[in-house]
């Protein structure tokens, strides 16, 4: 039996058919990815109507990606100084002898 099954989502006025796990919130995902595409494609549009279609969706992919990247960025370092602050405290507790 297959694990995988077709949906469609609509990018830009454009249908795309997309194999997403069965059971599994991978269709939730893609749709709900699908819309703030969509979501950004349309504000571009509107403010840049003399952009094809194609320049569009690729500034709003652009944007997304500097979201996601500055996300990730943000995560490393809370993450580095939490472990800064968890050393600092460790080395405190050792040099109390």
């Amino acid at each position: 039996m297959e694990s995988k099954r077709l949906i469609n989502v609509k990018i830009a006025g454009k249908i795309y058919p997309v194999r997403v796990e069965k059971n599994n919130t991978d269709e939730e995902t893609i749709r709900i990815a699908a819309k703030l595409l969509n979501d950004r494609f349309y504000k571009y549009k509107q403010k840049y109507p003399q952009n094809d279609d194609f320049q569009l969706l690729t500034m709003s992919s652009l944007q997304f990606v500097q979201e996601l990247e500055n996300i990730k960025n943000k995560d490393f370092i809370e993450i580095k100084n939490d472990l800064n602050d968890l050393n600092d405290t460790l080395n405190d507790y050792f040099d109390k002898d």
